[in-house]
């Protein structure tokens, strides 16, 4: 059914544009994709962002209900890696229903 997948890919992309919905939460995902494999230790980020650690630890966790990051271990240490593939695609969703909208908004100016 068409309007269970719209729905469906809708749910998707208000998933992983929640995960960005937060300056932190920005500024988090930037710091990593600046990171080597894009990935960075749990103590790392904290001295990179100087965010407060309850604050740190529950933008990570919100950032990772929205698969944009996966927390793994090495040792005692957590490691954080970006996966971006799923929010790029979302992007490219949002860009393709935008452009849409410009043609049909172009056309009504002429």
């Amino acid at each position: 059914d068409w309007n269970h997948m719209k729905t469906k890919a809708q749910n998707r992309i208000a998933k992983s544009f929640f995960g960005l919905a937060h300056p932190r939460r920005i500024r988090i995902f930037e710091c990593l994709t600046h990171a080597p494999g894009g990935q960075m230790s749990y103590q790392k980020l904290n001295a990179e962002l100087r965010i407060c650690e309850s604050s740190l630890i529950h933008q990570l966790r919100e950032m990772e209900r929205a698969g944009l990051i996966l927390r793994y271990r090495k040792g005692v240490t957590a490691v954080y890696r970006l996966v971006p593939d799923q929010v790029l695609a979302d992007i490219s969703d949002v860009q393709a229903v935008c452009s849409g909208y410009q043609r049909q908004d172009a056309g009504k100016a002429a």
